[in-house]
């Protein structure tokens, strides 16, 4: 049994929401850009990389990681 239902209708939306999603609706989601929302996590990771890039930063952050600053601070207090 099949029934019509005009699309953008409450009755399709409800449909749409009850029923699995099949590959297909994840590929018409993604080219109608409904895809994945993004988290909090990753929109912060975007927007520090943007960040960086817009005020030169990436150099001297390369240059004081974590390891390079404490590889740093250890041959200092060896040397004295």
């Amino acid at each position: 049994v099949e029934k019509k239902v005009e699309v953008g209708s409450a009755e399709h939306e409800a449909l749409k929401r009850k029923g699995p999603k099949t590959n297909l609706d994840g590929l018409l989601d993604r080219l109608a850009g409904k895809g994945k929302n993004m988290t909090t996590l990753s929109k912060t990771e975007v927007d520090w990389g943007k960040f960086k890039k817009k005020e030169g930063l990436e150099d001297e952050l390369q240059t004081y990681r974590k390891d390079g600053y404490l590889e740093k601070v250890g041959f200092l207090q060896r040397s004295d």
